[in-house]
């Protein structure tokens, strides 16, 4: 399990727990980088999940009831 975290108060809310993430982003710079990574990482989540329902590829969400 991979857990990554964004905390821009210069570790303030996040520093007890940074020992356990796999990623840390301290400022905003590294959380832009980071968010991109994170939002691939879910969309191939719920293409998974839609082809294990039997939803075709591009399928637009609108459309899946």
């Amino acid at each position: 399990m991979v857990l990554l975290g964004i905390d821009c108060k210069r570790v303030v809310e996040l520093a007890p727990f940074a020992h356990r993430l796999s990623a840390l982003a301290t400022d905003p710079e590294q959380a832009a980088e980071l968010l991109p990574v994170l939002v691939r990482e879910m969309e191939d989540r719920y293409d998974l999940i839609k082809a294990r329902q039997g939803i075709s590829p591009g399928t637009p969400d609108e459309l899946i009831t």
